[in-house]
């Protein structure tokens, strides 16, 4: 499949560095795995809950889901640049390449990783279509400039840019 320059150079822009891609492989397992169990039947919805909390030590999986522990942290003047020990009592909360926290229990079509559809299984509308119904069109801020877009944006690469996992090919001529 050839790709449009578009969709090259936004692969490009959300591609992922080796260690991300890495880690990420577990969760592909992870993924797989359940989604394995549950065509067999072997899992059902109270044990789904659970299986993030299952024990790998022993496992055959144990080496796909690294867990790197903090030895210690130093206080210093400055926070760490990957987000490491800026909670000294949750030393890993915050940091790179570590899990998000959910606030809510997942809630998947197929309980493992599918999007969740309407009823009349069509795609859900997106978060912004939403949000547009309920809030007023927006117009121009008194004390905000685009400065506040760029911000906007480097938090959001901070914490939520997620790596494409499109298998990327350039086109012959550009």
């Amino acid at each position: 499949t050839l790709f449009s320059p578009g969709e090259l150079s936004w692969s490009q822009y959300t591609r992922g560095d080796r260690y991300s891609k890495y880690l990420s492989f577990s969760a592909f397992v992870s993924i797989e795995t359940t989604q394995k169990l549950m065509a067999k039947s072997a899992v059902g919805p109270k044990i789904l809950d659970g299986l993030s909390l299952v024990n790998l030590n022993g496992s055959a999986i144990q080496n796909l889901c690294p867990v790197i522990p903090i030895e210690e942290c130093i206080a210093g003047k400055y926070r760490t640049y990957s987000g490491h020990c800026n909670n000294v009592i949750h030393p890993q909360y915050g940091a790179i390449y570590e899990p998000l926290s959910r606030l809510l229990p997942p809630d998947y079509e197929d309980k493992v990783s599918s999007p969740r559809t309407s009823k009349t299984d069509k795609p859900l509308p997106s978060a912004a279509d939403v949000a547009s119904l309920f809030t007023p069109a927006p117009r121009g801020h008194a004390t905000c400039s685009m400065i506040l877009a760029q911000w906007a944006s480097f938090i959001y690469d901070d914490l939520a840019h997620v790596a494409s996992n499109r298998i990327e090919k350039a086109p012959e001529k550009i």
